[in-house]
């Protein structure tokens, strides 16, 4: 298992096309491959750090041990494991019920909190974030130049983002 102690990282899964999937995206305090705690096999996902990022690493073995020992490291991780089922949940029902720009607005700011900058460059490529967000590259272009163009945000370049009225983008709702 992979814990972020600090950073942003995406995970993928390769289809049988051949092309990358984005699965998910761990911010500082997440974690990744905890099924191979339970379960030996390997791993079917990959993951690439989008930012500068400290990862913690525990083999099966040794966490087995751990929990062995701890009753409380026991609690946490079915607690964390509950929280990941819940965070899933809210993602798909995000995408069933809310705008493209309510879902951009939100990665925007919960990216910016990530980093520590209200100014900082994408971590991830427009077309993965659009995987990610349920929608086309297109849009998000678009979405980031009405974003742009209502004093919410400012763009630099392809990638560059300052956030200019935080609150602003909280309260899109298209």
């Amino acid at each position: 298992m992979s814990i972020i102690a600090h950073g942003q990282v995406k995970v993928t899964q390769s289809t049988a096309s051949g092309r990358e999937q984005l699965i998910r995206l761990l911010q500082t305090g997440d974690f990744d491959g905890e099924s191979g705690l339970f379960e030996p096999g390997e791993r079917q996902t990959s993951a690439e750090a989008l930012t500068d990022a400290q990862v913690c690493q525990i083999s099966r073995h040794d966490f087995q041990a751990l929990l062995q020992r701890s009753q409380p490291v026991a609690l946490n991780m079915l607690n964390a494991l509950g929280k990941r089922v819940a965070q899933l949940e809210a993602q798909a029902a995000a995408t069933l019920t809310t705008s493209v720009g309510e879902r951009l607005a939100n990665y925007l700011v919960e990216t910016s909190s990530a980093l520590g900058e209200t100014e900082y460059d994408l971590p991830l490529q427009k077309k993965d974030l659009a995987l990610y967000l349920g929608t086309s590259p297109e849009t998000i272009s678009r979405k980031l130049g009405q974003f742009a163009s209502q004093g919410l945000i400012k763009q630099q370049g392809r990638n560059h983002i300052s956030l200019l009225d935080i609150d602003g983008l909280m309260m899109v709702n298209g």
